[in-house]
């Protein structure tokens, strides 16, 4: 966290000056940093926080607390026993005013690195996954803090306690946005990494027969084997091109906040929700398919596909909740509806919005290749993006705008998938499209392009279908043309998720073994089990043989 969380939100919000003077503590390690938002009542929600910063004029310091149990911080990630530091979220009291949420500089521990007075810190304890991460808890009763320790880049308060507010507010939340902005590219390794175990695994195993009196086949050359995995591995990619063009966007966002400009905070923020909603319930999911297609051995811990899971299913409510997420990017998809209702700029992911698209109207040319499947995407995001704000808008008729959101949320959620589907197929397309590489790499791309923009396409028919842009004969040449692809990717699946290059050391998984060595490598690993350093387990005595005396009698 000190990297992903705290630096960069120092860097973000911090004065220059601040940044001169805490800088060379964090190069040095002196500042071991933690990010502290989320509290034990209150996690996506962060205007709801309940810490405080109450500024005192004559001592010109904040006084901070946690006023209830459920004002806790929680979570944190390595607050329990490694941060020394921490960036505090609260709520701003200034004069008797609360000013909204904002960022202070919070030591934790002193040189020996015990709590300081004034707080409580620990671990919250073991978690379905991602234990190595000490995420911890800290309570707050009445701890003083300097006024410098305020984060001011953009925010201010003067020290006889007036409020100078920023010219965004929406930039006191960049923080948690560049946390969002990584977790698709983590997403799409997590996933990789249990492709490439079952793909590998999948040529190793053999099993029953495709032709009588053959020897068994690997379990790849089964179609139904093919079809749970290839997908899964065009998805990964997917996922890792679309993370590559958030970080860009952000990169591209922040520097513009730098230089004055906040217009493309609301953009960046609507393609981060729903990126990373999207990549990391998927990725979860994906792995999950991956276990299963590795059957019994898959279970086993050996597989490493189970650690993998619950490390990676944290990321769907770490930093937002999927459905809270999906609502933020919905959201920004209606304020676009309606600037394109009014002749407005609209952002460029949205352009399939503006009156003058004919996008709405178009229909499956029978083409397979990038762009045309991509029109599918964009057909499918416009035509939903339009029902969920015509229904939003009879709603606000006949009911109070609260009302009318909450009974359009289940449409909106649909739309905002339905537009983070298009936007990341764009960035498949265009990574292929733009990418400096040798043909045959471009021809392998285009493939696992065409098979992720397909597989989507069969997998949401119904909506295409409904609104005219598909016809069934269509679906049946889709489905076919699929499973016409998965002989391309068969024969280069061992290329293809050797691309990952993750090491042996990483994957950890004795079913993935870049050099094929699965079943020495299992019975290796059960023989490591502490349950094998004695031929008689103590449980014999204490149970087992007390059980068996009695039964003599």
């Amino acid at each position: 966290m000190h990297d992903v969380a705290f630096f960069p939100m120092l860097s973000l919000q911090a004065s220059d000056e601040q940044l001169n003077k805490w800088l060379p503590l964090i190069k040095s390690f002196q500042m071991i940093g933690c990010y502290a938002q989320t509290e034990l009542a209150h996690g996506s929600f962060v205007r709801g926080l309940e810490t405080t910063a109450v500024y005192d004029e004559k001592s010109k310091e904040f006084v901070l607390n946690t006023p209830s149990l459920s004002a806790t911080k929680w979570w944190v990630g390595s607050m329990g026993k490694s941060a020394n530091y921490a960036i505090l979220m609260a709520q701003l009291y200034t004069k008797g005013t609360c000013h909204g949420i904002h960022a202070f500089l919070l030591r934790l521990r002193d040189g020996n690195h015990k709590v300081l007075p004034g707080m409580t810190v620990g671990d919250i304890g073991p978690k379905f996954g991602f234990n190595p991460i000490d995420n911890g808890y800290l309570r707050l009763d009445n701890c003083r803090i300097p006024r410098e320790n305020m984060l001011m880049r953009h925010a201010k308060v003067l020290p006889d306690g007036t409020y100078v507010k920023p010219l965004n507010e929406k930039i006191m939340y960049g923080g948690m946005l560049g946390i969002r902005a990584g977790l698709p590219l983590q997403a799409s390794i997590g996933l990789a990494s249990a492709v490439t175990i079952a793909i590998r695994y999948s040529l190793v195993r053999r099993q029953s027969e495709l032709k009588p009196n053959a020897p068994e086949p690997q379990i790849l050359d089964f179609k139904t084997q093919q079809h749970k995995l290839f997908p899964l591995l065009a998805q990964s990619f997917a996922f890792n091109f679309a993370g590559q063009r958030l970080r860009q966007i952000f990169a591209e966002v922040m520097a513009d906040v730098k230089n004055g400009s906040f217009t493309r905070l609301i953009e960046a923020h609507g393609l981060s929700s729903g990126l990373k909603a999207l990549t990391t319930t998927r990725a979860s999911s994906g792995v999950e398919v991956c276990r299963l297609s590795c059957g019994g051995h898959g279970y086993s811990l050996a597989s490493n596909l189970p650690t993998i899971f619950a490390d990676l299913v944290s990321g769907a409510t770490a930093e937002g909740e999927a459905t809270v997420l999906f609502l933020q990017t919905a959201r920004y998809l209606i304020k676009n509806c309606i600037s394109a209702q009014s002749n407005k700029r609209i952002d460029a992911y949205m352009s399939y919005l503006r009156p003058d698209s004919t996008i709405r109207s178009a229909k499956f040319d029978g083409n397979h290749d990038p762009r045309s499947l991509l029109r599918a995407f964009e057909f499918r995001a416009a035509s939903l993006a339009v029902k969920a704000a015509g229904r939003l808008q009879a709603l606000v008729g006949r009911l109070s705008q609260e009302d009318a959101w909450n009974e359009s949320t289940v449409l909106l959620v649909k739309a905002a998938v339905a537009h983070t589907e298009y936007v990341i197929m764009r960035a498949f397309v265009e990574k292929v499209e733009n990418e400096i590489c040798g043909r045959d790499v471009r021809k392998a791309l285009e493939t696992l392009c065409v098979v992720f923009g397909t597989y989507n396409i069969i997998e949401n028919s119904a909506d295409l279908l409904q609104d005219g842009y598909l016809a069934g004969v269509d679906v049946d040449d889709l489905n076919d043309h699929l499973l016409g692809l998965y002989d391309a990717i068969r024969t280069n699946a061992v290329a293809y998720v050797d691309a990952f290059d993750i090491d042996d050391r990483i994957l950890n998984s004795c079913l993935g073994r870049y050099d094929g060595n699965v079943y020495q490598s299992l019975y290796d690993w059960a023989l490591k089990s502490k349950l094998n350093e004695s031929q008689v387990h103590d449980s014999f005595h204490k149970y087992m043989k007390p059980l068996q005396s009695i039964s003599k009698l």
